[in-house]
């Protein structure tokens, strides 16, 4: 697929339907009074266009990006070997309300990170231009409250972060190859950009564009660092040629293929293994400097990760410092140039005194080395099938599907036939009793027990 010209862009952006221009006119809010200018780089800092030095602080907006199970498809696909989520042509309508804006706005926060899955701006979805025009509608929001976004795809062409829990088990030749493997993939991801940075390169509020989520780095039978760095650089260049004014948000690569001879653990035999050429996975991480002014380096931070995710062990500050200050190093040297954590977060598997605490240690460096940061995540889908009290990130969860899963009796909820028995097993009868039955009637959103969690995170943001 060859990239798209600016002029075809810039076309298609302005040429929208009437009736999405008579939403423009009505939904436009009051942007006189923010104070959202255009961001750049200076040194190790990000500043606004009157020089002033900011931290980027909040939250990421996950927005259900990877996709819902569809009945009938979901079910192929999992026979395939492949990720049954299928990703939205259409943004899901729960995952951003007025009632989420207007809570959104209330948080004290400054910056949000706006995750999509490039499907909605891929050049072959008919709904491109409503979803372009929904999108900087929320930017434009965002900004009349005095917050920034940050744009990122959080599902690329190809291999993303989600289907990766499906492939990464795959030998290399079965695998499905990520942008930095696959031309086409590559071409996909460059024009996605390119649409989008055509069309929002004017709207207030618009911190920039992270490019991409957790990348992997391929094999050095790949072309290794050397190949991932050429296509970062590109993909940078080409997203400037529309839009030469945004900080452009690059990310260290988050794991990589393994080369043979090297060790890698195996999820299959939960044992150490020797690659043989079937390209294991190693989650290694490095920075690769893009020789472009006005880029942000990104990182993500869940250590210790078995603390994090699971529960398990303990840490200390010499535990937390060390893989911070390797980055900040890093970044001093290489420019200097500033650093963002776009992720960072402790699942309810911990108490929350154990959550504050972590939050308080890691939120302390950050202000320390004077790195920008948002927490994954405010919100996320709950359902019978998720054990929501292990391994939850988002401060509030929804259930979407309540009215279908069961039903309210004598000011109690019934769960279905079919949803009665995972919703036992998970414990989610059990959640939904404490903190989504209120006086015989459902809730869909609740903030669970993340109260104090939230207020760490306020006296962060102030």
């Amino acid at each position: 697929m060859t990239v798209f010209k600016i002029a075809l862009i810039a076309g298609l952006f302005f040429l929208l339907p009437f009736a999405a221009d008579s939403l423009k006119a009505a939904d436009s809010p009051d942007l006189s009074h923010t104070k959202c200018s255009l961001l750049h780089t200076q040194g190790s800092d990000i500043v606004t266009a009157d020089g002033k030095r900011i931290i980027l602080k909040g939250l990421a907006l996950s927005n259900n990006d990877w996709g819902n199970w569809v009945n009938g498809v979901s079910e192929k696909l999992q026979a395939q070997g492949m990720d049954p989520l299928v990703r939205p042509e259409v943004q899901d309508a729960w995952v951003l309300t007025d009632e989420d804006f207007e809570r959104i706005g209330k948080l004290g926060l400054n910056c949000v990170r706006y995750c999509f899955n490039n499907q909605l701006f891929a050049a072959g979805n008919p709904h491109k231009d409503e979803n372009l025009e929904k999108l900087r509608r929320h930017i434009e929001r965002f900004a009349a409250m005095n917050i920034y976004t940050v744009l990122n795809c959080n599902m690329s062409p190809g291999l993303d972060t989600a289907n990766e829990a499906v492939e990464k088990n795959k030998p290399r030749a079965q695998r499905l190859k990520s942008v930095f493997e696959d031309d086409e993939y590559f071409q996909q991801w460059v024009s996605m950009w390119q649409t989008v940075a055509a069309a929002l390169k004017n709207t207030p509020g618009l911190a920039g564009y992270e490019i991409i989520n957790e990348p992997r780095m391929p094999s050095d039978k790949e072309g290794g660092a050397a190949k991932f760095q050429a296509c970062l650089e590109k993909l940078c260049e080409a997203i400037r040629a529309m839009d030469p004014d945004h900080i452009l948000f690059v990310p260290e690569n988050d794991s990589r293929e393994a080369n043979p001879g090297e060790s890698y653990w195996d999820d299959v035999t939960k044992s150490n293994k020797v690659d043989q050429g079937e390209g294991g996975v190693l989650w290694d991480h490095a920075f690769h400097k893009v020789n472009l002014p006005n880029i942000v380096y990104v990182f993500h931070f869940y250590l210790p990760w078995n603390f994090c995710d699971q529960g398990l062990g303990t840490y200390s500050l010499s535990d937390l410092d060390p893989p911070i200050k390797e980055r900040v190093d890093w970044a001093a040297n290489n420019g200097p140039v500033p650093l963002i954590a776009t992720e960072y977060g402790i699942t309810r598997i911990n108490s929350p005194e154990k959550r504050v605490a972590w939050l308080l240690a890691v939120q302390g460096l950050f202000n320390q080395y004077g790195i920008s940061a948002t927490c994954w995540c405010y919100k996320g889908q709950i359902n019978p099938y998720t054990g929501v009290d292990r391994g939850f990130y988002p401060l509030w969860g929804e259930w979407t599907d309540w009215a279908s899963e069961g039903a309210l009796s004598d000011g109690s909820y019934q769960f279905n036939s079919w949803s009665k028995d995972p919703a036992q097993k998970s414990g989610f009868d059990q959640v939904v009793e404490k903190y989504y039955l209120k006086d015989g009637k459902i809730q869909p959103i609740s903030l669970l027990d993340n109260e104090k969690i939230l207020e760490c995170l306020q006296d962060y943001w102030k």
